[in-house]
């Protein structure tokens, strides 16, 4: 009987600028004595996933680099607003807490995933997402859904930053979280 070859999970996203953690910190810091149930996110864990892979063999992790590398020189850094809060899925069976992102920024974000879905495809890595792709930075998250009121939740002023790399990581869960260890990273070209 033959051994399964070892599987990495792991996910492709944009990083954020120092300043773009700092404001993300600064909300997280604010809203979590108003919700110490949830269990909210770390500064090593803010960025914007693009995809998200639960199970690749070595050489499909090497597609992925391959891809990241024949496309990352069409991706320029862009500018975005970081601004309001909002939950998945509801408001009544909240688990997870997010910050959005700008109509345009967004949309930006979706054309860049659409590019990259399509080589994945054509290099037989298939998404098994069945949602659709909402740009985002997770803050925080609850084990069980429970209603969040709107109101309890202290905002702040948007903030404009940009995003300059793309990156791909290894997931590692452990009994404290999940650890993250970049595998591959590129800078977005210049125009």
């Amino acid at each position: 009987m033959n051994a399964c070859p070892e599987t990495i999970r792991c996910f492709v996203a944009f990083d954020l600028l120092p300043e773009a953690k700092r404001y993300l910190l600064q909300i997280i810091e604010n809203n979590q004595r108003f919700h110490p149930e949830a269990k909210w996110i770390s500064e090593h864990q803010l960025h914007i996933t693009i995809r998200f892979f639960a199970s690749l063999t070595p050489s499909q992790v090497n597609r992925v680099v391959r891809i990241l590398e024949d496309c990352h020189r069409g991706y320029h850094p862009f500018d975005l607003k970081l601004g309001s809060l909002g939950v998945f899925s509801s408001w009544k069976r909240a688990r997870v807490l997010w910050i959005g992102i700008d109509p345009a920024a967004a949309q930006h974000i979706k054309n860049i995933v659409l590019h990259f879905e399509n080589q994945c495809a054509q290099n037989d890595l298939r998404n098994e997402e069945e949602r659709d792709f909402s740009p985002h930075i997770t803050l925080a998250r609850w084990r069980t859904p429970l209603p969040v009121c709107p109101e309890s939740l202290i905002p702040s002023e948007p903030l404009e930053t940009s995003i300059q790399e793309i990156n791909l990581y290894r997931s590692l869960l452990t009994p404290g979280g999940a650890v993250y260890d970049q595998l591959a990273g590129f800078s977005l070209t210049q125009i």
